[in-house]
């Protein structure tokens, strides 16, 4: 009858132990460390250390049975717990280790945004190094980002090719455009824009890279492309023109004439560029 009692224990019981277990760790570590000593002796230090390795046990082990020791907390709360953690903590998947939960939490989009954040920091720091990608035929005109950490690259081989942000694997290449690919933007709805010198904007899925539609209405070269926060796309064209699309369905909605004279300038925030004219 005990045994069958034990083996229902209250989930929130076993958290609280955990807790409680690290909490007391860290009030001994907290106390040998305050000991007013200039130098503290042998034994002392091995002492320390071993408390040390302690806390770090009890911090990162698994917790037993699956179970959350932060049930009680709301998932908001969490993932902002996860984002204080160290970028090698959070890149080396040991949070991913606790409970489902957790490793659910771990796929949210501020976390993967900030993994991908501290990849590129990472590369500034020498921790990375940069690798070349190769196979475009021709010279590479276009970059762009989609939301899930792909890259893609538009080229004047006429091709976009898309190359995983993770381990730099080319993945896809994407055909359909007739003449070089010049500029490519992502759709908040995480679509994938790439505008064209045949005067044309293809649209492509961000999941699986399936070609979704094409919009036609420039009589020139399409130079630029942006988005703007409300997801409509803008399209900047030789033809000295800028057409407005709706994110949603790609339905044409405007069209901005009065320019006569082409210059390039900074886009929406000044993170894309756009083609405007005097």
């Amino acid at each position: 009858m005990g045994g069958g009692h034990a083996a229902s224990a209250d989930p929130m019981s076993a958290a609280t132990t955990a807790v409680e277990e690290v909490d007391a760790i860290k009030a001994r570590l907290a106390e040998l460390c305050a000991q007013k000593k200039k130098k503290p002796t042998k034994a002392e230090r091995a002492v320390i250390a071993k408390t040390r390795r302690e806390l770090d046990a009890a911090v990162n082990a698994p917790v037993s049975g699956g179970r959350d020791p932060t049930e009680s907390l709301p998932d908001e709360l969490i993932v902002m717990i996860m984002l204080m953690l160290p970028f090698a903590t959070l890149w080396s998947g040991a949070c991913k280790r606790v409970c489902r939960r957790w490793e659910r939490l771990m796929e949210s989009a501020p976390i993967v945004r900030r993994k991908r954040e501290g990849r590129w920091a990472a590369y500034e720091a020498g921790v990375l190094k940069p690798q070349q990608l190769e196979g475009h035929a021709e010279a590479v005109r276009a970059l762009a980002v989609g939301l899930d950490g792909k890259v893609y690259s538009g080229s004047v081989d006429t091709t976009i090719r898309v190359w995983s942000g993770e381990s730099n694997a080319h993945l896809q290449t994407l055909q359909g455009h007739t003449d070089w690919v010049w500029t490519l933007t992502v759709g908040l709805n995480g679509k994938i824009y790439s505008g064209s010198l045949d005067t044309t904007i293809r649209v492509w899925s961000g999941a699986s890279g399936a070609h979704l539609q094409t919009l036609v209405g420039h009589t020139h070269w399409v130079m630029a492309l942006a988005v703007g926060l409300d997801g409509k796309v803008y399209s900047g064209s030789v033809d000295r023109t800028v057409r407005v699309w709706s994110g949603d369905d790609g339905t044409h909605l405007q069209t901005l004439v009065g320019h006569i004279l082409c210059q390039r300038a900074r886009g929406w925030q000044g993170r894309r560029d756009l083609l405007w004219f005097r």
